[in-house]
């Protein structure tokens, strides 16, 4: 049974893009016209609303996580 030639097995089989030939290249956009990757899972703009959203939550987390650890220390100690 032969495997389906994806882009990540090319650039496996191939190694770095620096040292392909012309031909080389070509098979690469060919491969890529008739089986292109998958899109991926998230938008730029996606990721970029996540991005600026994640370090507050992270924030907040930390906040709460230290509060709970101060009420659990004043409880063993008093």
């Amino acid at each position: 049974m032969q495997q389906t030639l994806s882009l990540d097995r090319f650039r496996d089989q191939h190694g770095s893009p620096d040292r392909w030939t012309a031909a080389d290249i070509d098979s690469y956009v060919v491969i890529g016209d008739i089986a292109p990757p998958a899109p991926l899972p998230y938008t730029h703009a996606e990721m970029q609303s996540v991005s600026a959203v994640v370090p507050r939550a992270m924030a907040d987390q930390l906040r709460e996580m230290a509060a709970l650890a101060g009420d659990t220390d004043r409880r063993r100690a008093g």
